[in-house]
């Protein structure tokens, strides 16, 4: 049995009030790095952690009350692993001070800064009682990004409504809401796949793509494309033209990409449109929904077709295979 993602949990419910806020402080620091943690309410505090270690980097879902946190020259000195923190913001208002700026954001917004600087956060509640976020952990010599080029983008708040921006914040969700179908054999994977993802949504924003390493710009764009798939599956218009053009590349070069897998562009479409309706064709909730409309809806113009090919993959009809499904 291969061994999951190692994960830790961390709740002041399970403590008695007067040891709630003492606990969450002292469990902050040690998942985290040393800082100075203050509260306006120490005697209603609450809180929660979980904490996914990917070996290379570290995931932390945060919930709690209102609190500020400050890093300071002597704490730098005395304990300094050379990290870049990553704030995805997902509930309330939070707020960052570093080298001269200042900047607040809301929800969504995505944030980096650099651990071995001196800094001062805080986080407010908005319509409840308690903010979240998501916390990434990164050395920042894992980041193929230089630090001279990342700066002006410190402490900044990033969109995530479109484009790499928005592939990191369900990306990292995803980490999380995932965490026990993980195994130890994925965790270098899932933190490459970080690492890419946050290098191109940075060096998109900085207009530095061609700063990045080649392979980790190709990884990214490939991850991006595949999820560009997956949303336009229904589309009978998604072609390998269609896909290069909604990316800024060349129908060759999206091809390229699909090579280093061993997979036509339009056979990863075909195979991923037969996966969705196989799903449908087995979901009791579908039964009545006739075959047809199911190899429509992802994306089949022909029935014929559709059945055709269903048959040459499964081994059996649609047919055949929902009555035997749901039959069983």
């Amino acid at each position: 049995m291969e061994l999951t993602v190692l994960e830790s949990r961390f709740s002041t419910d399970d403590l008695p009030q007067a040891d709630r806020w003492p606990s969450w402080n002292e469990f902050g620091v040690s998942s985290h790095y040393p800082a100075r943690i203050r509260t306006p309410h120490p005697d209603s505090f609450q809180g929660s952690v979980r904490v996914l270690d990917l070996g290379s980097i570290q995931v932390s879902t945060l919930t709690y009350s209102p609190l500020e946190v400050i890093r300071t020259p002597k704490m730098i000195r005395q304990s300094d692993a050379g990290l870049y923190q990553l704030v995805l913001h997902l509930r309330g208002r939070m707020g960052v001070s570093q080298a001269g700026r200042d900047n607040s954001f809301d929800s969504r917004s995505l944030v980096l800064h650099d651990t071995s600087r001196p800094f001062h956060s805080w986080a407010a509640a908005g319509r409840g009682p308690i903010v979240s976020c998501l916390v990434v952990l990164i050395p920042r010599k894992l980041i193929p990004l230089r630090p001279q080029i990342l700066d002006p983008l410190n402490t900044t708040p990033l969109p995530t409504r479109r484009g790499f921006g928005a592939m990191l914040r369900r990306h990292l969700i995803g980490l999380q809401q995932d965490a026990a179908n993980w195994t130890a054999a994925d965790a270098a994977r899932l933190a490459t796949i970080t690492l890419d993802l946050l290098a191109a949504t940075y060096a998109h924003e900085l207009q530095a793509t061609r700063t990045l390493p080649s392979a980790t710009y190709q990884r990214a764009l490939h991850t991006r494309i595949h999820e560009f798939i997956q949303q336009q599956l229904g589309d009978p218009g998604l072609t390998p033209e269609a896909i290069a053009a909604a990316h800024a590349i060349s129908t060759r070069y999206l091809h390229k990409l699909f090579q280093q897998q061993g997979l036509t562009v339009a056979a990863w479409i075909r195979q991923n449109r037969l996966e969705r309706c196989r799903h449908d064709l087995a979901d009791p909730h579908q039964r009545d929904r006739p075959i047809h409309a199911i190899a429509h809806r992802w994306g089949f113009t022909s029935n014929a077709h559709f059945t055709r090919l269903f048959r040459t993959t499964y081994g059996t009809a649609p047919s055949e295979y929902r009555h035997h499904t749901h039959h069983r």
